[in-house]
Formats: structure tokens, sequence, C-alpha cells
């Protein structure tokens, strides 16, 4: 009999090493720390004392109790069985708005000065997980994304000495690649945390969906309704005014047409002074709503 033996050492991290004849689909086994080969290692994780030490200075820095001028900081994990960044990852925001109110939303209204200030920070597990690396779909990640969540709350309110309450308002949130951005609920009945999805536009209460109707909808009918009220107004006084300029144009003072129509009937001189067809449409084509503008500035000539 051939026996081969290895010994695997590593002084910063850990190792995960996987012999398997894919051939029969055998069923992987994990130990963790000698523990007793199983599908399923229990582990509790933690993040590396240099990057708790990171995230203490970012988040209370000067003696506060949140990120200064950041409104939305990411927290990326990494190392052993950390959530990957093509499924998601973990962002503190100091108000839920800022989930609720898409970014594009907060641009067009404010010109990009209602839009949250965005950082990064990295958190490295060691402990990690085991095994490392879960197929797609596997709900232990789930779990993992929860226990990571747990993790990030311990870390920054009670290192490295409690206690350092959050401020009020203010929430970690699971951002995923597909999908909406989810809050992490506790459940009364079980006292384990879940993910729930935060609905936008009414994910925090009426009374913010309420204002958001209220400068969003309200300014586009107050403006609608100018806009049309402006188009009838200036349409009147463009046709009033179209008409006096034919009245003017068009008076018959001349004596011998005034003379001529004296020994017409009665209608043969109203038909004789109508004003014809093809002079209405002239004056409208010489005086259009910026002659108009023109004329009451003094750019116009008589038309």
């Amino acid at each position: 009999n051939l026996e081969q033996q290895w010994w695997f050492t590593s002084r910063s991290g850990q190792i995960s090493v996987s012999v398997l004849d894919l051939r029969t689909d055998p069923t992987p086994l994990h130990s963790y720390r000698g523990s007793t080969p199983a599908t399923n290692v229990e582990v509790t994780p933690d993040f590396s004392y240099a990057d708790k030490v990171a995230l203490d200075e970012l988040f209370h820095a000067g003696g506060k109790n949140a990120p200064a001028k950041i409104d939305w900081m990411w927290l990326r994990p990494y190392g052993p069985g950390a959530p990957p960044r093509t499924l998601g990852s973990f962002a503190w925001v100091s108000s839920i708005r800022f989930v609720v109110l898409p970014d594009y939303f907060l641009r067009v209204v404010s010109n990009g000065k209602l839009n949250p200030l965005k950082g990064a920070a990295t958190a490295g597990l060691r402990p990690g997980y085991c095994p490392p690396v879960l197929k797609d779909g596997d709900p232990r990640m789930n779990r993992r994304i929860i226990t990571l969540y747990q993790t990030f709350i311990d870390t920054i309110k009670d290192f490295p000495t409690p206690p350092k309450p959050l401020p009020d308002g203010t929430l970690i949130v699971w951002v995923p690649v597909k999908g909406s951005t989810q809050q992490f609920v506790l459940d009364s009945s079980t006292n384990q945390f879940g993910l729930k999805v935060i609905d936008q536009w009414s994910g925090d209460g009426p009374v913010l969906y309420t204002i958001v109707l209220l400068t969003v909808v309200v300014p586009l009918i107050l403006s609608t309704v100018l806009i049309l009220a402006g188009f009838y107004v200036g349409k009147k006084v463009l046709k009033d005014y179209r008409v006096s300029k034919l009245e003017e144009e068009n008076t018959l003072l001349d004596i011998w047409t005034q003379a001529r129509m004296e020994g017409l009937s009665e209608q043969d001189a109203m038909d004789q002074d109508e004003i014809p067809s093809s002079k209405v449409e002239e004056m409208r084509a010489r005086t259009s709503f910026f002659y108009l503008v023109d004329t009451e500035t003094g750019a116009a000539g008589a038309a």
C-alpha cells in the first residue's frame, strides 16, 4: 500500500484542501482545527484585529458614533466563506431614505446635492468559514450573511470597549447584485434575524412617501397648469392683435370705394366689407408669437 502524507501550515489564515474523485460524486467532508470530518462545520467567524481597529477608527473618529461626512459606507468582508462581491455587499447608511429614494431621483431633484457621500471599508475573516466555497443557491450562504451582519454590529458597537451604540436611524443593510436592498429584521417569535426587502419609495413609511408626492407631483401639476394657462392667454392675445391689425389695414377709407358701396344693396355691401381670406392668411404668416413679443419690446417694425 502506498501511503502519502502532507503537512500544511498556515501562519496567517486558513487552508482548504479537496481531494475528490469527481466521477464517483462523493460527499465532501470538512474538518476545522482537527474536528471530526463532517459535511458541515460550525465556525464562529470574526474579523482580524487590524481590520477591527480600522473599523473603530472609521466609525468612532474623535469620539463620534458614525463615520464623519459619510452617509453610505460599503462594508465588504473577505476571506474563507465570505459572500462574494458578485452576490452582494453590506452597507451602513445614515438614513433609510438613501435606500428608499434611488440615486437618480435625488440627482434630478437636487442636482446631486442630496445624494449620499459614499465610502468603503473591508474586513478580513479570521477565522473564516468551512467549507470556504458554497454552490450557488446554497441556503448556508443566507445564514452566513446574517451572521456577518451581527459580527459587523458587534464589532462597531463593542470593539475595543463597549458600549458605542449606532446613532438612531442608521442601519446596516444587504445590497444584493440582483434584486432589492434588504434589511435585517429580528423575528420576535424565534428571536432570530431574517432578511426583509425594503420597498422603494414607500419603505420608510407613509410620511416620506407623502413628502415625495408633495415635492414632485404637486409642482408638476402646478407647472402644467401654468403652462396651459399661459398658452391659452398667449393665443387669445395673439388672436386679438391680429384682428386689430387686420381692421387697421383694411379700413375702407377710400372715397371711391365708399361711394361705390352706397349704390349696392345691404347684403352686397356687407360682402364687400368682409376682409378677404387671403388677407387673413397673410396676417397670420406675418404675425407670429415671437413677432408679437418683438413688437411689445420695440424690436419689430410695423406689420
